[in-house]
């Protein structure tokens, strides 16, 4: 729990002095405000025509005043909290597709009106495109980083359009549009503090400091604002005490379900091999009391008494009798425990600078820029059981004999210790109908994990945006003007997290790992060999200890790991991604004709837009070496679009006006897409307002759909069912590779929006307002995950069969080449490995496929005021 404090009065008592310093020049500057005209544009959201008191499209108007009024720490947190059109705290939620891995505690966020996604929602300040952050949702969209927008304290307003603005904008407003307005006629000095404290951790620094000066005479304006945040780490070890140290755990009775209830992919886990129904050992420290209560140990196994799970025989706890009496002793993670929510906060950084300068030359000709640039800054902290990097690829039973952990480890020598019982399989149990075997010795691999319990390493991510603006306006004649501008953004994202390197791990198990250890290069299947005398090596020669005694202090008996030995079997794996965006429009508007309710309004203008996005994984990750690979390729690509628009308002009589509106944006990909709108407001009284519109939206298919290829490893189906039927594997999944390749013939999605509502102040106090809102959404764009793919291409007979490789629980599923065709008319999606060449980022077998149009949504809102 967060207490939060807005420290405007303590701040306003330390800075008395220097308000009374300036009192008289505040007052000057409030006389020339009140004498010197503003150069403010209008900019209103959802036309060039019609100012948002009047418009016919449904306009929802926060004030800065109320911004400040409300303590949110961020625009994300405001949106999220106050706003109900809003459905979307973060866009980067979840990242296992993005490979910007382990990423928590990160500031980015989008603006997700009426949860249709993110990416349906326009986000542009001042009226101007703002870029996209640079990495792509598991689905390949991007969306505007709202808390990389513009700081806090220079927005005078928010206008959301809640009906659509395609006709307007083009492309990505299905759900409407966020005009970001910013103070740029502010004059004089403004500062803000707000600092939260975590009454758990009161020493953790959790504050925002902003400043706002702006200056200007009748024909000069200029402003500049600052932002400053941090944060400091909050585990919810801190804060949330014996609830996360004792968890209720809960498991199933003991014998039933053990694999659910915490001793499954574990590194507290060792197998003999990775077959089904192989015998397996409990890491004896587990339970250990020097290591903390609950979370911190975890908890002692129970037997299942079926041969396939071993109970270890060391004194954590003292008898199996007692752990059938308490069943809630179970080793691995307490049910529904996820250590990677163990942070509540993280070291976060953060600077927003936003410049904004008007000068008018003359009647005729008027100039305005506008410069923004934010820094983001948080060191990640990766821990074992983190989703990054819990499980490997390929387990190290599946990787050959090296990889097994040597006898003469010292993990494996103090487990032999605590328990002698550990790694000898266990007799054949009566009954089997096996041969008898007699217990035996037999190598032992870990399993899950690839960071050592308890241990924690550092990751990073760091964003940096640049935007500058350019606009001039002047005047042709009468009522006619014209207005032009330009924009160039970037966003660089970089992200680090820890990683094992895979051919690292079998030298560092036989102590021969480290940068300086001469025996880096010795082949990984003679390291068990007994013949090899383990202690040779010339340099600095390191251990790793895959057991929970590396994080035992040395007086309890641990063997810790040497940090640079951490350093070198586990380096940081980094992905680079960068956005660029260049924007040029042209508009003109001016008045024709007369109606009874006054002058035809009209609008028209051309516009054109240039976007690229890239991705850069390190070469360790392109040529699969690390053991979480996720990500193996690189990509980049760019789209191209040429807009034409127009814009009429027709005031049919004084009570009834008329806009009608449209725009073609055509793409460098082969489509092009025409958003028409109309919408009519009608006001029977003074009080009173009735406003509809309809028109059609589209969002156009992201670079990460067209342009670019992501290959990543995940985990596919050992099994179809067909008619109720399963064929294959049960209830099992593996290690596979997807690759979601680009398909150049995608189309928009579609939405056709339709609105109606009214605004009715009943007097002076008191208004109402009703808006009503129907998205009809069609022709989505589909990002599909490796299970639907795995499910399209099975290998099938002439009866529609699955054929399978094997029998019974060594069968496996059969799936059709690229470039062949499947009995039922399945296109072909698996990619075979040349086992004669390296694993690269083209040398992976992977499942092939393609993001493509198909689905629908209807929806209906309704806003109330």
């Amino acid at each position: 729990m967060n207490t939060n404090f807005r420290l405007r009065t303590v701040f306003s008592f330390l800075c008395g002095a220097l308000a009374a310093t300036l009192m008289t020049s505040a007052l000057a500057q409030e006389e020339a405000e009140e004498q010197a005209p503003t150069l403010e544009e209008i900019i209103v959201t959802g036309s060039y025509l019609y100012t948002g008191v009047d418009s016919p499209s449904p306009v929802s108007v926060i004030t800065g005043d109320t911004l400040r009024e409300l303590p949110a720490p961020d625009l994300m947190t405001y949106f999220f909290e106050n706003v109900p059109q809003n459905y979307s705290v973060a866009n980067i939620a979840q990242t296992e597709g993005t490979g910007q891995l382990g990423v928590r505690s990160i500031r980015s966020a989008g603006i997700n009106l009426r949860a249709l996604g993110d990416e349906n929602t326009l986000t542009i300040l001042n009226g101007r495109r703002a870029i996209a952050y640079a990495v792509p949702d598991q689905n390949g969209w991007r969306a505007v980083d709202i808390n990389s927008l513009v700081p806090q304290i220079a927005v005078q307003r928010i206008e959301l359009l809640l009906d659509g603005g395609s006709a307007t904008y083009g492309s990505d407003p299905v759900a409407g549009v966020a005009n970001f307005v910013t103070r740029n006629d502010f004059r004089g000095f403004d500062l803000q503090l707000d600092s939260r404290i975590n009454p758990e951790k009161t020493s953790a620094k959790n504050v925002t400091l902003a400043a706002l000066w702006g200056a200007g005479d009748e024909d000069t304006n200029a402003i500049v604002a600052i932002e400053f945040h941090q944060e400091d780490l909050i585990t919810l070890l801190e804060t949330a005490g014996e609830d996360i140290l004792f968890p209720d755990v809960s498991p199933e009775p003991v014998g039933v379900g053990l694999e659910n209830a915490g001793s499954g992919n574990s590194p507290l886990t060792f197998a003999a091999t990775g077959g089904r129904g192989a015998p397996s050992w409990i890491d004896p420290d587990c339970g250990n009391p020097a290591f903390g209560g609950g979370v911190l140990s975890h908890y002692p196994a129970v037997d299942r008494g079926d041969g396939i799970l071993i109970q270890t025989t060391n004194s954590w706890p003292a008898s199996i009798a007692e752990l059938a009496a308490d069943p809630t002793s179970v080793c691995g993670r307490p049910n529904n425990f996820n250590p990677n929510q163990s942070l509540a906060n993280n070291n976060v950084t953060q600077i927003l600078v936003f410049g904004n300068a008007e000068h008018r030359f003359s009647d005729a000709l008027s100039a305005n820029v506008e410069v923004n640039f934010s820094r983001q800054r948080f060191d990640d902290v990766e821990s074992w059981g983190d989703r990054s990097n819990n499980i490997w690829d390929v387990p190290p039973a599946g990787l050959g004999a090296g990889y097994a952990v040597p006898t003469y480890n010292p993990g494996f020598i103090r487990a032999q210790m605590l328990d002698p019982g550990f790694a000898i399989a266990p007799a054949t149990p009566p009954g089997m109908g096996l041969p008898g075997m007699a217990a035996a010795p037999v190598p032992v691999y870990q399993t899950g994990e690839t960071l050592p319990f308890l241990y924690e390493t550092d990751g990073y991510n760091e964003s940096d945006l640049f935007r500058a603006a350019l606009g001039l306006d002047g005047r042709i004649a009468g009522t006619w003007e014209w207005h032009a501008d330009a924009t160039a953004s970037y966003n660089d994202v970089s992200n680090g997290v820890r990683d094992i390197v895979t051919a690292r791990y079998p030298h560092a198990l036989a102590g021969v790992g480290g940068q300086d250890c001469s025996f880096n290069d010795v082949d990984p299947a003679t390291l068990n060999d007994a013949a090899l005398d383990p202690f040779r090596g010339a340099g600095d020669c390191y251990y790793y200890n895959p057991f929970m005694s590396a994080a035992l202090p040395v007086a309890d008996g641990g063997t810790p790991i040497d940090p640079l030995l951490q350093n070198w079997l586990a380096p940081v794996r980094k992905s680079d991604f960068s956005a660029e965006q260049w924007t040029a429009d042209l508009l003109i508007t001016g008045e024709v004709g007369e109606l009874p309710g006054g002058p035809i309004g009209i609008a028209f203008g051309i516009a054109s837009r240039h976007e690229y996005a890239s991705r850069d994984s390190d070469i360790l990750a392109n040529n699969g070496q690390w053991a979480t690979t996720d990500v193996y390729n690189d990509w980049e690509g760019s789209q191209d679009v040429d807009s034409i628009f127009f814009e009429v308002a027709l005031p049919i009589t004084r009570d009834f006006d008329l806009q009608i509106a449209a725009r073609n944006e055509d793409y460098d990909a082969g489509f092009n897409e025409t958003s028409p709108k109309i919408a009519g407001i009608w006001r029977p009284t003074e009080r009173l307002a009735v406003r509809a519109s309809f028109g059609s939206s589209f969002r156009a298919p992201a670079i990460g759909h067209t342009a670019a290829s992501t290959v990543i490893s995940g985990f596919g189906p050992r099994n179809v069912v067909i008619d109720t039927v399963t064929y294959g594997q049960p209830g099992r999944i593996f290690p596979l590779t997807f690759d979601t390749q680009p398909n150049p013939d995608l189309t928009p999605q579609l939405s056709d929006n339709l609105s109606a509502g009214f605004d009715w102040d009943i007097n002076d106090q008191i208004s109402v307002g009703a808006a009503w809102v129907a998205v009809d959404f069609s022709n989505r764009i589909n990002s599909p995950i490796s299970f639907s793919v795995a499910e399209s291409c099975v290998v099938t007979d002439a009866a529609g069969i699955p054929v399978l490789i094997g029998a019974g629980m060594a069968s496996q599923l059969q799936f059709i080449p690229v470039g062949q065709t499947g009995l039922q008319g399945q296109t072909g999606c698996m990619v075979p490995i040349d086992p004669s060449l390296p694993i690269t980022e083209d040398n992976v077998v992977r499942l092939v496929g393609q993001p493509s149009n198909l689905g629908t949504l209807d929806a209906e809102f309704l806003d109330l005021d």
